[in-house]
């Protein structure tokens, strides 16, 4: 493989260190890191980002279901959809996993309209989220200059501390200066670099019940986010799941605890 197209349709060179990096961030050794590196490049099936991730996933779930899971986040994150509605409770347990008091679709009044708010964090402070279900999206300047009306229009009424866009994906280079520029936080997937999304969800435990696709089938996820079911946390709680995909549940969970 020399290179291979991205979603955003650009195309950029193979890299092995951050496929093997990726895997053992996953959770494998080293030694079973190299296996499954050794086994996609030879393949010879890989175009495309989405090709490489899905050869990956296909040999981990054979052999290590946990550490599919783990390297299926960013996938799984856009399997919550179609709608934003799972995407903000799902973030909200997030959150309240790393201690902080989290209420979600909140009305607020500001001084010119009433707002109705994603996340309302410690009372003082307002998260608004921004859902993608494909790659390749920025979220940009339009949702950043519009978060901030927001808090400002409510900060004319309501004493707050701050506002934070949260998204699933990458911000745009627009959005990023804005942002620094009057003082939004931001929350996205790498982004602050060390202190992404990904790195708040690993801090936190909490997994969104789709990282068991290909464990559990597409309707049996469906019919647990309808119930309310959004993180592999609660469905531990539950039990209610086949046994081999509760067992992939537990041992997720447990790994997370570890770490």
């Amino acid at each position: 493989m020399h290179h291979i197209q991205k979603a955003s349709g650009d195309y950029e060179k193979y890299d092995r260190n951050k496929l093997l990096s990726s895997l053992l961030a996953a959770g494998l050794s080293e030694d079973r890191a190299m296996e499954i590196v050794r086994e996609v490049e030879s393949s010879g099936r890989i175009s495309t980002t989405r090709d490489l991730h899905e050869i990956v996933k296909e040999r981990l779930l054979r052999r290590y279901p946990v550490v599919a899971a783990r390297y299926s986040l960013k996938e799984a994150i856009m399997k919550l959809g179609p709608t934003g509605f799972p995407f903000e409770e799902y973030i909200a347990q997030v959150f309240r996993s790393l201690g902080y008091h989290v209420e979600t679709h909140q009305f607020i009044r500001g001084r010119c309209v009433t707002h109705e708010i994603d996340l309302l964090i410690d009372g003082r402070k307002i998260g608004e989220c921004k859902y993608h279900n494909a790659r390749g999206i920025y979220t940009g300047l339009k949702e950043a200059m519009y978060t901030y009306m927001r808090f400002l229009d409510i900060g004319e009424i309501r004493k707050l501390d701050g506002v934070i866009l949260i998204t699933n994906t990458k911000f745009s280079r627009e959005a990023i200066e804005f942002s620094r520029c009057y003082g939004l936080s931001l929350l996205g997937w790498k982004y602050p670099r060390r202190r992404g999304l990904e790195a708040m969800i690993e801090s936190s435990g909490v997994y969104p019940i789709t990282v068991l696709s290909g464990i559990l089938r597409d309707e049996e996820i469906t019919s647990l986010i309808g119930s309310g079911v959004i993180s592999v946390n609660q469905l531990v709680m539950r039990g209610r799941v086949r046994e081999e995909a509760y067992q992939v549940a537990r041992e997720l969970v447990r790994f997370a605890k570890k770490t």
